[in-house]
């Protein structure tokens, strides 16, 4: 008898899209990929980004369920109007997992998303198969915002830092109401400081810039950050996750005893790991993986070996 074929043999799972009716008239973009389980739900950051998972959802599915959307009036969801808040950001989700059935997932946060990630699995431990940390800056540690600007300057330099200064200074300036043809180079103005901005955050922009501005084209090729949504949610969750007693205010160890945690951080973003390497140190058995020569998109940066580490951890979950 032959042996089964490998999942890496196998034609890609076909991608299902779908528009979830929530109430009020907002609607998210969700994509699925799979069938096998556990599944897993993808979050992605900004606040104000969107679905980025695409090529990570792909290489997931093979072997997982693997769930992804725009959060609410991010990338391909409906535009929605304030309030913005954790809060509703957390009932969505729990939405999401009602309406496609889910009893117990993996939940995949990246940046901001490993925040939400986070603040859902304090809230609902026991629908958390499995927490994926990827790229956070978390907890208790509100000198990051200081470090972060620091080490991004030095790989920036002078010469570009003042450009992307000058740059987000113009896009904050335009007027309230101009002609289309305007708006649209205001629009370029404001993808091109998020391409340096991206591209300073990737591993390789000190040794290979050219290939770094490569990539964090693709990466904000996908839509326009929600701007209000990035000031209003980035504000409360370092508010929520700056206080320097939040491991104890959130009793994480109890809490979260139960809950497989993975935690993954490269070495070279700019957002330095001593507030991840806090929640790895409260909660007994969380691993922290950090991935050399990495910035802050490491299922980007090396998508391999990222899925690699991902699959040796669900093996035990």
């Amino acid at each position: 008898m032959n042996p089964p074929p490998s999942p890496s043999s196998l034609p890609p799972p076909d991608l299902i899209t779908e528009g979830v009716q929530l109430p009020a008239g907002v609607s998210l973009h969700t994509t699925r990929r799979g069938t096998s389980l556990p599944a897993i739900v993808c979050l992605h950051g900004g606040p104000g980004m969107w679905d980025y998972f695409d090529r990570l959802s792909l290489a997931l599915s093979r072997h997982y369920t693997v769930y992804t959307y725009s959060q609410r009036a991010c990338g391909l969801s409906s535009a929605s109007p304030p309030p913005y808040n954790l809060s509703i950001w957390l009932s969505d989700l729990e939405r999401l997992r009602t309406h496609w059935g889910v009893s117990r997932w993996i939940v995949l946060g990246h940046s901001f998303g490993a925040s939400l990630a986070l603040v859902y699995a304090l809230a609902h431990p026991t629908r958390v198969r499995g927490l994926i940390y990827v790229s956070g800056t978390g907890v208790g540690f509100p000198e990051w915002h200081d470090a972060y600007r620091s080490n991004r300057a030095t790989l920036l330099g002078p010469d570009r830092l003042g450009e992307l200064r000058e740059m987000r200074q113009k896009a904050r300036n335009r007027p309230a109401t101009v002609v289309p043809y305007v708006m649209e180079s205001y629009k370029t103005l404001e993808r091109e400081a998020s391409v340096l901005s991206t591209a300073s955050e990737l591993g390789c922009f000190s040794a290979d810039p050219d290939r770094a501005y490569e990539m964090a084209r693709e990466i904000v090729s996908g839509g326009e950050p929600n701007l209000e949504v990035n000031r209003v949610l980035g504000h409360e969750t370092s508010e929520w996750a700056d206080a320097e007693d939040f491991v104890e205010r959130n009793a994480i160890e109890e809490v979260l005893a139960d809950v497989p945690i993975l935690m993954v951080h490269g070495a070279a973003d700019p957002r330095p790991s001593d507030g991840v390497r806090k929640i790895a140190t409260a909660v007994p058995g969380a691993k922290f993986v950090e991935f050399e020569g990495v910035g802050h998109w490491p299922f980007v940066e090396d998508l391999e070996g990222f899925v690699g580490v991902v699959k040796e951890f669900l093996k035990a979950v």
